[in-house]
């Protein structure tokens, strides 16, 4: 074999070695005879014999040969890849790997290096290594079959290995965040157990009393609930009272929507007088109304001689009565009777009956047109077949009557409704407190979806034939009504836990309407409605799979049962408009931005980065800290549900030992260099103080649609003196307040004046509404105008109340019946957030405009508009300036301000409000009672009498 003379130069160092001596000997050879040519002659002797072993399968012989072959050839790459594949054969995975690292790092562009590097790795089940060794050698050998085929093999292993590490790290995780739940419960149990000693009296309740939670199982949405055994308990009795007192102040509000509702209001206009048309002689129309007041007056016109109007509750009666009043010198006298009753109180007044006795639940004559509009999102959830079944049964039809709508059909489709990754950032973990006990109503218009299957036919009721069945005095069935098994085919690969469902309905025949448009179109669908939701356990589906759903129905609800059925136990419930917040790009990015900024700032100057996050929810803001290079993070959350949500998701992000969750209000918090406190170091409660120091940055997202409703200026002005130091920085640092004087109301509907409807919008404060999706239902009167300055930074002045006198300049007339405010947040010098409604695609959906309510007043072009603007520390309000304002009287609408006999059951409900509040935040006891019944309440709301919007509502409140 011929050598060069750098090859013998190497040879003879290399034999100069111990290790070659002991190689050579090992062979007979003596090393100090030996010159270059006769080194190389054994290593060529040495690698044959190390082939021929290899090739018999020898493979220890053949390590030995080559070991003897490297000790005078220590560069050759061959040989490093023969004694590797040997070692391997044996099982010494080690030294196989050893050998064929220093195999590839001889040679990088050698592609049976790379191959022997990849089954070393393989073997030593370092499958994702072994995939990149793979990948590069088929990248130098495209051509080579067995590369490929172990890089398949290498993929395969690979995945299933980073699916075992994912497991395995989030099981870590997860465990992590129970441990540390369970903590803070211990905490809150010394805490309980310290005031105990303090007082010297202990409650008459136990801690583990305090510590239970109502649950909710989907299956009790199934099981009929015998509602005397909760009236005949004075404490249930009390909440279900309760409940319904709510639900009836809340309806007139919301039958606002449905004079609102233009396609609805046509359509059942148009279904009306085609069918009194139809009619040679209406003598009699039973209205069963939804609320609004408004088809009575319809079917009055289209032409039958007498109506009888029934609606829903006390307040909605009265709602109707104004709106008739409104509408009297249209009709003869006594065309419209609105009956002082709910449906089932209702019958049929017999021939020799006293006409001086017959109550106002009595109808004089049996209805030839039945109208109703008893519809939820559910379709059913209002009452619309229990409706029918009454009147059927009571005879409050004649045998051939009519009903509108004559058919109902729900359809239905499988969605993915649940947060995967946003900013970044896993937040699976919140989808397990996104639920609801009946349906939920979503705007999935707007609402971030996926959609897992085409569109699928749910249920389809002849309403007209159900009429005749029942005035036959055929029994409708008191349980399920279907209970079918259909199979859908999923169209993607996902995770389902959702149903999306709507009905389309044919009013009469030409004239239909749908809850909600499948295609996204807004304006083709009713607006007072939209689409339901019901959420199920996950489970992931691939594309073409068939997937078995069971339906049932019956005559209050659709309900939907996944193959398996859910079973998830549910103990709190997160509100939805946390998703839609954490949905919102422009919100995060903005505050990340903001915080990146902040924490960079500071460490350019050596500072510390400590953050304050209040409020802390998700954790969303506290991760973008720590991603940012905080040192570490105190996250203040009240709620003990959201507490509990956040931490498990930092925990599993990683930052679980980085980010500290403190189920406390801000306000209540100390650090151990915060005055006041007592001896030890110990707070006036006897415990520690949960922060080591104060913070460098606070971060806070505490705002409502009015800026400061939820105490953001008492957040930051107790961090101030209390939680942050000297040089911190707060992130927003400030905010403005701009208003603007709108009309917001409704004037005519069908041609009918329901003016007198708008008395019903009044509340207490400003409330919450996206005025950017309901451009058409108002209008600017005026110029905005800047309100109030904050800069968080002088919380002192902030915490004092203030007046402002606004005076706006009218350029349009109309009805001045409300006030829309919005404010910017400046989070840094560089980074702001706007709330205002002119702004279109730069502005989120975190925030509404916050609108107020004032008592009407006609307005010109070229009025001057003189309000008041206040704001105490945890609200803004405006009012009319009267000593400013001329003719008052004479600008006035006559619709007052809001109802008075409404406004006297507000203010009674306010304050059994304030007691129950109280009363389940003292006594566990109460709570357990309450929160049970509500539960009751959620899962089957028309036992109790309840709607099923208003059942699910009330449920979610006491368990979020």
């Amino acid at each position: 074999m011929a050598t060069t003379t750098d090859e013998r130069q190497r040879y003879r160092v290399r034999a100069d070695t111990e290790g070659a001596r002991a190689a050579m000997k090992s062979l007979g050879v003596d090393v100090s005879a030996l010159d270059e040519d006769a080194v190389a002659r054994a290593v060529d002797l040495a690698k044959r014999r190390g082939n021929e072993a290899f090739g018999r399968r020898e493979y220890a012989r053949a390590i030995e040969a080559y070991t003897t072959a490297i000790a005078g050839c220590d560069w050759d790459r061959t040989l490093y890849a023969n004694r590797s594949a040997a070692a391997l054969a044996i099982g010494l995975v080690e030294d196989a790997l050893r050998d064929a690292a220093t195999c590839v790092k001889i040679d990088e562009m050698w592609a049976k290096g790379w191959y022997r590097l990849g089954c070393a790795l393989m073997a030593a089940f370092e499958s994702v290594k072994a995939h990149g060794a793979f990948a590069k050698g088929l990248e130098l050998a495209p051509e080579s079959v067995d590369m490929r085929d172990r890089l398949e093999e290498a993929r395969a292993a690979a995945e299933d290995e980073l699916e075992r590490i994912a497991l395995e790290t989030l099981a870590v995780r997860r465990d992590l965040a129970y441990k540390l739940r369970e903590a803070r419960a211990q905490d809150r149990r010394t805490e309980i157990e310290n005031q105990w000693k303090q007082t010297m009296n202990g409650p008459d309740w136990d801690i583990e009393d305090y510590e239970w939670r109502p649950t909710f199982l989907p299956q009790m949405c199934l099981r009929k609930i015998d509602a005397s055994r909760f009236q005949e308990d004075p404490g249930r009795l009390n909440v279900i009272n309760y409940a319904m007192s709510l639900a009836d102040l809340a309806a007139p509000k919301r039958s606002l929507k449905i004079l609102d509702d233009t396609i609805r209001m046509a359509a059942y206009n148009d279904a009306i007088e085609l069918t009194v048309g139809d009619t040679e002689t209406l003598n009699s129309t039973l209205v069963i109304s939804a609320g609004g007041g408004v088809l009575p007056l319809i079917a009055a016109r289209a032409g039958s001689k007498k109506v009888f109007a029934i609606e829903r509750n006390r307040y909605l009666y009265r709602m109707a009565k104004q709106i008739l009043k409104s509408n009297a010198d249209k009709f003869a006298k006594d065309t419209i009777g609105l009956l002082d009753q709910k449906l089932q109180a209702c019958s049929l007044a017999k021939a020799d009956d006293d006409s001086s006795v017959r109550g106002p639940q009595l109808l004089t004559q049996p209805s030839e047109l039945i109208v109703t509009d008893l519809f939820d999102h559910g379709a059913f959830g209002l009452g619309l077949l229990r409706a029918v079944d009454h009147v059927g049964e009571k005879k409050l039809a004649t045998p051939d009557a009519r009903i509108i709508p004559s058919r109902v059909r729900v359809k239905a489709q499988l969605i993915a409704l649940r947060l995967d990754r946003v900013s970044g950032f896993d937040l699976t973990a919140l989808n397990a407190y996104r639920w609801h006990p009946q349906a939920s109503k979503q705007d999935l218009y707007s609402e971030p979806h996926v959609v897992l299957s085409d569109p699928f036919d749910v249920s389809d009721i002849d309403i007209q034939a159900r009429l005749q069945k029942a005035l036959s005095a055929e029994q409708c069935s008191d349980g399920m009504e279907q209970d079918d098994v259909v199979y859908v085919t999923a169209i993607k690969d996902g995770s389902w836990n959702a149903i999306a469902y709507w009905f389309e309905c044919e009013l009469c025949d030409g004239v239909e309407l749908k809850s909600y448009d499948v295609s996204g179109d807004r304006s083709a669908a009713m607006s007072s409605l939209g689409a339901a939701v019901q959420y199920l356990d996950e489970i992931t589906v691939t594309r073409n799979q068939s997937i078995e759903l069971r339906i049932q129905r019956d005559v209050d609800r659709v309900y939907f049962s996944s193959t398996p059925p859910s079973t998830r136990p549910r103990h709190a419930n997160i509100a939805s408009w946390h998703y839609d917040m954490l949905n919102d790009a422009s919100r995060n990015n903005a505050y990340e931005a903001a915080i990146k900024r902040a924490i960079a700032h500071r460490k350019k100057q050596n500072l510390r980065n400590e953050v304050l996050d209040v409020g802390a929810g998700s954790g969303l803001l506290s991760m973008f800290a720590m991603r940012a290079g905080a040192d570490r993070v105190y996250a203040a959350e009240m709620s003990n549900h959201m507490c509990d949500a956040g931490e498990e998701t930092v925990c599993m992000n990683g930052y679980g030992t980085s980010i500290m969750f403190l189920n406390r209000d801000a306000r209540r918090l100390f650090t151990k260099e915060s005055e006041g406190l007592i001896k030890h170091g110990l707070k006036p409660d006897g415990v520690m103080p949960e922060m080591d120091r104060k913070s460098d940055i606070l971060v806070y997202e505490v705002f409502d649609s009015g800026l400061i409703g939820e105490g953001a200026l008492h957040i930051v002005g107790m961090a101030k003196h209390r939680l942050l130091a000297s040089n911190a920085t707060i992130i927003p640092s400030s905010a403005t307040v701009y208003a603007q004087p709108i009309q917001l109301r409704i004037d005519h509907v069908s041609g009918f004046d329901c003016s007198q409807a708008n008395r019903w919008r009044w509340r207490s404060d400003y409330e919450g509404i996206n005025l950017e999706l309901c451009r058409d239902k108002w209008k600017p009167l005026a110029p905005w105008k800047e309100v109030f300055d904050f800069d968080f930074n002088n919380y002192m002045e902030n915490l004092q109340p203030t007046q402002r006198a606004l005076e706006f300049d009218i350029d349009d007339e109309g009805v001045f019946n409300a006030v829309a405010f919005w404010f910017k947040l400046q989070l840094d010098e560089e980074t702001e957030l706007t709330t205002s409604p002119h702004v279109g695609a730069q502005k989120g959906q975190t925030w509404q405009q916050a609108v107020q309510y004032i008592e009407e007043l006609r307005v010109d072009v070229g009025d001057k508009m003189p309000l008041v603007a206040s704001h105490d520390t945890y609200g803004i309000k405006f009012e009319v300036n009267d000593t400013e304002l001329q003719n008052r009287v004479a600008k006035r609408t006559g619709v007052p301000a809001y109802d008075p006999h409404w406004h006297v059951m507000h203010e009674r409900i306010a304050e059994a409000s304030h007691a129950m509040a109280k009363a389940v935040t003292q006594n566990p006891m109460v709570y357990r009672e309450a929160a049970e019944t509500a539960v009751a309440l959620g899962s089957r709301p028309q036992d109790f009498g309840l709607s099923a919007e208003d059942g699910g509502e009330y449920c979610l409140k006491l368990m979020g």
